[in-house]
């Protein structure tokens, strides 16, 4: 009898409840924990990004004659700048899930053929600040080789994760994009630039 009472019904569902409960607080505390570390990573990067182009602006090697910096074996073509939320985060030259935990990359395009693509996850640090981004703030990309290229935001979309030719379209120079909170779209802002220095 004790047998029986020890696998009645409710205490299985009890079980299982308390097995997918730790599950989800130990999913949301590694989700923390890679957040977290990736954002203090892109501002560890950052910070030897700036004293290696002030030491040696001048640097070359990435695809295309495009300049890229190698830092701790990974190569970065420059620095994007959001004023309107102080934010400054390095853009890794080739886009990966692994590349993509230590700092947004390139995803496609460039500055200098105005199609400049950039993904990035949306952790606190890299891109989870994009959905306070507004029509009309400036965004700054400061390549490697000393240019800057200033942008101003012209829309704002979520995409589907399938849609990547809408990703890719339109005449936009430069678009950015991270999952959303719930994961099922892509918040995708939309520049035009207006100068370069």
């Amino acid at each position: 009898m004790k047998n029986k009472e020890f696998l009645s019904p409710g205490k299985i569902l009890i079980i299982i409840g308390v097995f997918f409960i730790l599950s989800a607080i130990l999913i949301i505390t590694v989700n923390t924990l890679t957040a977290v570390r990736a954002g203090n990573l892109a501002e560890e990067i950052l910070s030897e990004m700036n004293s290696s182009m002030r030491a040696d602006p001048s640097k070359t090697g990435g695809k295309k004659g495009e300049s890229v910096m190698n830092i701790r074996g990974n190569d970065y073509v420059g620095v994007l700048i959001f004023p309107s939320l102080a934010l400054s985060l390095p853009i890794m030259e080739d886009w990966s899930e692994d590349n993509s935990k230590v700092s947004p990359c390139k995803y496609s395009g460039s500055p200098q053929s105005g199609d400049f693509i950039i993904a990035g996850h949306n952790y606190k640090k890299h891109f989870g600040s994009l959905k306070r981004i507004a029509y009309d703030d400036t965004i700054w990309f400061a390549d490697v080789s000393g240019l800057t290229y200033i942008y101003k935001v012209r829309a704002i979309e979520d995409l589907y994760p399938y849609q990547t030719d809408e990703l890719k379209s339109g005449e936009w120079d430069l678009t950015l994009f991270t999952c959303t909170d719930s994961g099922k779209t892509r918040l995708t802002v939309r520049c035009k630039l207006i100068e370069v220095r």
